[in-house]
């Protein structure tokens, strides 16, 4: 039984620990940034280059953000961007 316990204990812990969320700024060197996970971006920043939101991925924009020319930022069908 104690096993049994322990078992779905660190089940529980594994699934919380992917469900953290990072605090980051956008991309500024023309790269291709796929978001596979909770992600915020809080501050005012720039973007240059291609953010590709995963499916069962967040994004979430607290900030203002200036996009640059031959960017994009682009949302599968599953992911959020709030």
């Amino acid at each position: 039984m104690r096993r049994v316990l322990l078992i779905i204990i660190m089940l529980m812990v594994t699934s919380l620990s992917a469900l953290t969320t990072v605090s980051s700024e956008p991309q500024n060197d023309g790269s291709v940034n796929t978001i596979s996970s909770s992600e915020i971006w809080a501050s005012d920043s720039p973007l240059d280059g291609d953010v590709i939101v995963s499916s069962g991925a967040v994004l979430t924009v607290n900030g203002d953000i200036t996009i640059a020319d031959q960017s994009s930022i682009l949302i599968e069908e599953g992911g959020v961007l709030d």
